[in-house]
């Protein structure tokens, strides 16, 4: 298989270490400090793929990449930026054409399967260009052939029909295998029996000739329809005739990889825009269910207010379920994958699932007595079986089937050619099909994007697919949907295999004695109303507590000498210093001292993918105050 060339332009040599160890292996890559050591490099060899830096001392990011699509047209170019400089990357779109932009500092991971998809695009246009290119000298040859309507019928491998204003007059065997016909069936037929005519006029007799090809939508004789791309040539017969020569291809598997592409980036934009939203709202929703759980301790049982207060709760509690819907998309929830079998999955929750989906629903399960183990998070994939199954059961009107299956899979480059973003290898697959209602393109192509639903008003929140889509791809998996109205449903999600056995489950544990303490607590938290919340109701038990409102305040707190702090309970994202920015400052002075993180989110700071690193304690906002209590006091007893 061909090791393909890169070259990554940036002025920090430490930025050109990193990417070159990180990607030699798979790829020849190239490096260069300078954006004038770049063009040398570009003009001396056969680059496939170029990463540039946007700020450099000799030209930008974006300026280098123009004269990369100026010399150098049908090469990918990606954008890498530690800037949140939207005017650049608007301007690096629409002048230099790049393929993608990645923020600094970027996942080895993530920008792997960018690089991979910008040269499997790639490598899709250089195909087609060398087609083009190839039938451009085909049908010049033919021009000065006298047999020029043999070699069309047995030499093209594009899809060839000549015609008189619209009548077939001749075709070739690429064309007839194309479209299912035979060619005694098409010779006399009209063009529009072929196309539809919204983009193309065969009927022009003036003599324009263009090297850009038309789209075009093609019918094939069983009334199918498909994309396709057709450029027109004239030519002359015998007695000198101007006829038109019309080459068309198939198009679909290109027009497939494009939607799949423009799909995946819509989905990581609205996640990312998801992810930030959850997280602001965490915040808001510690204050109030925080402090509407201290009220009602606070209440007696008959006061009248209780009610109200307890209703505030519930909302409290309904908008955490949301938010945690939303981290679940966007995959910035905190996750504990651990090797497990999908199959114990299926059948923990077997009797759970036939009692949800009713007595009318039949259930069959069809599972790999051989299934290979997955890496994942159990409690997820349980969700994610539940929320697909609720949804086939609401796509079945009255008596149905719902099938849940597991199979070892392999995929090949076949496959992958047309699954963008998946890469070959060995998986477990688990299908989950439905004859119900199905689904038309339209509704396909937004089922995973959050709040949207086909349900009646007050009947969804059109977060379920969406969740589960976020699981799937935070657990390293690939989920694909095969749908057509009035033919059901089927849900395909593919795992990487693990060879290694399951593992057990650790017990996690609570503290069973008194959560009071005489510790001293330093609560770091930009959020005020986070803030004194967690203050008051720690100091309840006892606990003596100082407050900072970020980590540059805390580090000046705790460079006091009279100062010490047992525990350190800390925001992770906050301005002018992080929570993990904070840890790592006082590692030294302060060994002693543990760390709580308390975030909306998981970001990369102190987790990888949602994973978090090892020894690192984590509680979620929006928390429980009782929660937050139990946590603080695990953390103090451990030794």
């Amino acid at each position: 298989m061909k090791k393909y060339n890169l070259l990554y332009v940036d002025d920090e040599e430490s930025n050109l270490r990193i990417f070159k160890d990180a990607f030699r292996r798979k790829y020849n890559v190239f490096t260069a400090s300078s954006t004038k050591e770049g063009i040398e490099i570009l003009e001396k060899y056969d680059i496939d793929l170029v990463l540039s830096d946007q700020r450099m001392p000799e030209m930008s990011g974006v300026d280098f990449l123009r004269y990369s699509l100026k010399k150098f047209p049908a090469m990918n170019r990606i954008l890498i930026t530690a800037y949140s400089d939207f005017e650049a990357i608007e301007e690096a779109i629409n002048r230099a054409h790049i393929f993608q932009y990645i923020k600094k500092p970027w996942d080895q991971r993530h920008l792997e399967k960018i690089i991979q998809n910008a040269l499997r695009l790639y490598m899709l246009q250089k195909e087609n260009k060398e087609k083009t290119e190839a039938l451009k000298k085909t049908k010049e040859k033919l021009e000065k052939s006298e047999a020029k309507y043999k070699l069309l019928s047995d030499v093209s491998f594009e899809g060839i029909f000549i015609h008189d204003k619209g009548i077939i007059i001749e075709v070739n065997a690429a064309l007839l295998k194309m479209f299912g016909y035979k060619r005694i069936d098409l010779i006399g037929k009209n063009v529009i029996d072929l196309l539809l005519l919204e983009n193309y006029n065969p009927f022009v007799t003036e003599k324009k000739e263009s090297n850009v090809p038309i789209e075009v939508i093609a019918i094939r004789k069983d009334g199918s329809k498909f994309p396709a791309e057709i450029q027109s040539r004239f030519i002359k017969d015998k007695g000198n005739k101007i006829l038109k020569a019309e080459a068309i291809r198939d198009i679909s598997e290109r027009k497939n990889m494009e939607q799949q592409y423009f799909q995946m980036q819509k989905m990581e934009a609205i996640g990312k825009l998801a992810g930030g939203i959850a997280h602001d709202f965490n915040n808001l929703l510690t204050v109030i269910n925080g402090f509407s759980e201290i009220l009602l301790n606070r209440l007696h049982q008959e006061d009248p207010i209780r009610k109200e207060i307890g209703e505030i709760r519930k909302a409290g509690e309904r908008a955490n379920s949301l938010t945690s819907q939303l981290l679940a998309f966007s995959r910035r929830q905190l996750i504990k994958p651990k090797r497990i079998n999908i199959n114990t999955c299926v059948q923990d929750i077997e009797k759970m699932l036939r009692r949800i989906i009713g007595e009318d629903i039949e259930l069959e399960t069809i599972l790999d007595p051989d299934l290979a183990n997955i890496k994942a998070d159990k409690s997820q994939i349980d969700q994610v079986i539940m929320n697909l199954a609720i949804n086939a059961r609401d796509a079945i009107n009255d008596v149905g089937k719902l099938t849940i299956e597991t199979n070892n899979v392999v995929i090949d480059e076949e496959y992958v050619k047309n699954h963008i973003s998946m890469k070959p290898g060995r998986y477990v697959m688990l299908a989950i099909s439905d004859n119900g209602c199905g689904m038309d393109r339209e509704t396909l192509s937004k089922i995973f994007e959050p709040f949207f639903t086909t349900k009646e008003a007050g009947k969804g929140t059109g977060l379920g697919l969406s969740t589960v889509y976020g699981i799937i791809k935070q657990n390293n998996g690939y989920i694909w949907v095969y749908s057509e109205p009035g033919q059901g449903t089927t849900f395909k999600i593919y795992f990487p295999r693990v060879d290694e056995p399951v593992e057990k489950d650790n017990e996690i544990k609570v503290p069973t004695g008194s959560l009071k303490g005489d510790e001293v607590i330093l609560v770091v938290e930009d959020d005020y109303s986070v803030r004194k919340l967690t203050v008051e109701f720690l100091s309840k038990f006892g606990y003596s507590l100082l407050e900072a409102e970020n980590g540059k305040e805390a580090l000046t707190l705790l460079q006091k000498k009279s100062i010490y702090v047992d525990l350190i309970i800390t925001d992770v994202i906050m301005p002018k210093m992080s929570g993990r920015e904070l840890e790592k400052r006082i590692a030294k002075s302060h060994p002693k001292t543990k760390i709580l993180f308390v975030s909306g989110y998981t970001d990369n700071a102190i987790a990888h993918h949602g994973v978090l690193e090892e020894g690192v304690n984590f509680l979620s906002k929006p928390f429980r105050p009782l929660e937050l209590a139990q946590k603080v006091r695990m953390i103090l007893d451990e030794k």
